[in-house]
C-alpha cells in the first residue's frame, strides 16, 4: 500500500461515502483498501487476469468495489464530476504523451471540484533514463521526447513516459498540490497528491 494513498479516505471523510476510481487497478490492492475504509471504490484494468485477481482479493478481504476490464486511454463511461477522487499508481505513464494527456484529462473531467487525484509516475531523471537503458534490457529507443519503448522483455513495445517536475505541474494547473516528491524508499518516481480547485 502506498503510504500517501492511505491519507485519501481521511481527506474524503467529510463527503459521506466518497466515490474514487482507480485507473489501472491491477490486482486490486488499492480498491480493496479503499473499499474497506468507507469509500465507494471503482477500478478497471486492461488485463482480464488482473481483474479476476482483484475480484478474488476483494472477496477475501470482505471489501466492496466495482472492478471491470477497460482501457485507461479511452473515454471513461462516467459524467463530469462523478468522483471525489481518481488515482493512477504506476500505470498512466504506459502510453505516448498524447495518450497520457488524454487519460489525465479524463481523470480531471470525472473528478469533482474539490476532489483529489493521486498519481505515481516515473521521473525523467530516473537512472534508467539517465543511463539510456534498462540494466536488464538495453534494447530501447526514445520514440518521442521523454518516452522510451523497449523491444525485448516483459514490457516489450509498451511505451514508458518519464515526467519532469515542470511537465507534471503544468498538467495539473488549477490544482492545489497537497504533496509532491520523488525518491522515496517505496517508489523512485513522482508521487503526486493534488486537490482540484473548488
Amino acid at each position: 500500500m502506498e503510504p500517501e494513498l492511505q491519507k485519501l479516505p481521511g481527506l474524503l471523510k467529510q463527503r459521506g461515502t466518497p466515490r474514487v476510481i482507480d485507473l489501472g487497478c491491477g490486482t486490486g490492492r488499492h480498491v480493496s483498501f479503499l473499499g474497506a475504509n468507507g469509500v465507494d471504490a471503482y477500478g478497471f484494468d486492461l488485463s482480464n487476469r488482473a481483474v479476476d485477481e482483484a475480484k478474488a482479493l476483494l472477496k477475501k478481504a470482505g471489501a466492496d468495489a466495482d472492478v471491470w476490464v477497460g482501457d485507461m486511454f479511452e473515454t471513461l463511461p462516467f459524467e463530469d464530476g462523478s468522483f471525489d477522487g481518481a488515482i493512477a499508481t504506476r500505470t498512466i505513464h504506459h502510453g505516448r504523451i498524447k495518450e497520457v494527456r488524454r487519460a489525465l484529462g479524463e481523470m480531471n473531467r470525472v473528478t469533482r471540484p474539490g476532489g483529489y487525484v493521486f498519481l505515481q509516475v516515473p521521473e525523467l531523471h530516473d537512472p534508467i533514463w539517465v543511463e539510456g537503458r534498462d540494466p536488464e534490457n538495453p534494447h530501447a529507443d526514445e520514440v518521442e521526447p521523454g518516452t522510451l519503448v523497449w523491444y525485448r522483455g516483459e514490457e516489450a513495445l509498451v511505451p514508458h513516459h518519464y515526467f519532469t517536475r515542470e511537465e507534471l505541474l503544468n498538467l495539473f494547473k488549477g490544482y492545489e498540490i497537497v504533496e509532491m516528491h520523488s525518491r522515496t524508499n517505496h517508489y523512485g518516481g513522482w508521487c503526486l497528491l493534488a486537490r482540484k480547485a473548488a
